[in-house]
This record gives C-alpha cells, sequence and structure tokens, in this order.
C-alpha cells in the first residue's frame, strides 16, 4: 500500500484547509506536496477527492484536444461561481464547448476507479493578478433532464439539480485551493485536476444529468487571489484522450483505492 505524505494543509477552522499550488509561501502557508513512492507532487486531497496540479506528461494533453469543455466562469466585480449551463450565474458556454453532461460521460483516471475533472484558469500573467483561489467544486447527479427553470443562485443549486454527490466545503468547512495562472499559461493549458472516486457515483442511471459547480476568488485571507481577467474554464477528459494517471505510479490495491492520508486510512464517503 502506497504511503502519501501530505503537507501544506493549513486549517482556518475545523476540519477546513488551504492547499497552496503556487510556487510561494501565501500567508504564512507554504506549496502543499503529495509523496507517493518517493516521488513530490504538488497536490493535495479534500473530502476524499484529488487535487494535483499538472505535471509535465500532463502537459501533452492540455490544449491539443485532449479535454472536453464544458462551461466557464467569469465576473469582472468579485467572486464568481457557476455551472455547466449557459447563461447562469456566472456560466457561460462558447462555441465549441459542451455543457450537458450524463454519467455515461464522465471519463475515468488510469487506475479506472475515479473520474477527472480539470480546470484551467485565465488570469493576468504579471506578479501581482496572477492568482486565483478555487473556493468550492461540487458535484450533483440529478435525473435524465435538467429542472426547468434553471436555478440562478447557489441556494437553488443545492436543492434543485439533484443529489450532491462530492462537496469540496462540507458543514462547518472553508476549504480553498491556490493556483497560479503563470505556471500554465495559455488557453488548454489545465491548471488543476480534480480526481473524484467513481464510488461516489454508484447507483445513479448512466443517463443521469451531471452538473459542477464552482467558485473562484473569494479567499479573503490573502491579497491577489480574486478574478483580474479572462475566465476560468471547467472541462472533462476526452474518451479518447490517454487516461490522467492521480500520481503517475499506479496506486496499489485498486479495488479499493485506498490511500494512507498522513499515516492515517483515508475512506471514501458519499453524500446522498
Amino acid at each position: 500500500m502506497a504511503l502519501v505524505v501530505v503537507s501544506g494543509f493549513v486549517s482556518g477552522r475545523a476540519d477546513s484547509a488551504v492547499l497552496n499550488f503556487t510556487n510561494t509561501t501565501v500567508n504564512g502557508i507554504g506549496q502543499s506536496t503529495v509523496t507517493v513512492q518517493s516521488t513530490t507532487y504538488v497536490a493535495g486531497t479534500i473530502n476524499n477527492a484529488i487535487f494535483r496540479r499538472p505535471i509535465s506528461s500532463d502537459d501533452s494533453k492540455s490544449g491539443s484536444g485532449g479535454f472536453r469543455d464544458l462551461y466557464t466562469v467569469d465576473s469582472n466585480s468579485g467572486a464568481e461561481s457557476g455551472y455547466n449551463r449557459d447563461g447562469v450565474m456566472d456560466s457561460k458556454a462558447a462555441n465549441g464547448f459542451f455543457p450537458e453532461i450524463t454519467v455515461g460521460d464522465l471519463v475515468a483516471d488510469s487506475t479506472g476507479l475515479a473520474y477527472v475533472f480539470a480546470i484551467d484558469t485565465n488570469e493576468a500573467g504579471n506578479a501581482t493578478d496572477k492568482f486565483i483561489s478555487l473556493d468550492d467544486f461540487r458535484i450533483y447527479v440529478g435525473g435524465p433532464t435538467a429542472p426547468s427553470p434553471l436555478p440562478q443562485d447557489f441556494a437553488g443549486v443545492d436543492s434543485q439539480l439533484g443529489v450532491n454527490v462530492y462537496a469540496m466545503n462540507e458543514t462547518g468547512q472553508d476549504n480553498h485551493v491556490l493556483l497560479d495562472y503563470s505556471l500554465y499559461s495559455g488557453s488548454g493549458q489545465m491548471d488543476l485536476f480534480v480526481i473524484v472516486p467513481k464510488v461516489f457515483f454508484d447507483g445513479f442511471a448512466l443517463d443521469s444529468q451531471v452538473y459542477i459547480y464552482t467558485e473562484f476568488g473569494s479567499y479573503g485571507d490573502a491579497p491577489g487571489f480574486d478574478p483580474s481577467a479572462g475566465p476560468e474554464q471547467v472541462s472533462l477528459a476526452k474518451v479518447d484522450s490517454p487516461p490522467v494517471n492521480p500520481f503517475l505510479t499506479p496506486i496499489p490495491e485498486p479495488s479499493s483505492l485506498v490511500l494512507l492520508l498522513a499515516g492515517g486510512a483515508l475512506l471514501f464517503r458519499r453524500r446522498r
């Protein structure tokens, strides 16, 4: 069984964490890393999902048709949020974007035990505005058709879209992932992978609608992590692309995808 050692977790409140994926110390928080079989990655886990910064072997798939673009969020007035439907909240679906997805459209990682989601930020490249925070990432699974009308705020999202199968922030939590656009600048070069265990989706039909809600730019403990330029983009890997490996080297015991997190057992949970 692989030993996964996580550093850089800093709690702002009980059971909350800040993952720093930049190359600088932010508000006293150092870079978050994970060591797997003697290899260190800029990564961490939140509520049993893996959040990982891309590495060189991932970049060949970024910007070369390896991802299915779902939607962007873009706001010039503070934090931005939305989900994969055009024109609700701050979300947009441009030409070539396909926001409507089902459980059957989700694409597994190289272990076959988790689904891969990708985020591409689009901030200014200068020293003060290159940062952005991911402050919420939630996945809902609904029925075969979308609600009508679509919810226009977070309260509606949380009550109308279906079952919340994954939440980056559960009750009482205030988790954040800090990102640096300049590390992977350019449209299509992904800044973040979110790898969510398949077990969270057990029991849902393949035609069940999937909604991915994101919020960016509300980390207020350090300056410069608010939106400053273009939209943040949410995507899926494509079926015909080489699968993303969570930590490159296969994780042993794939039947349960159990990781040892800082020496303790990490057990998958599901919110129904």
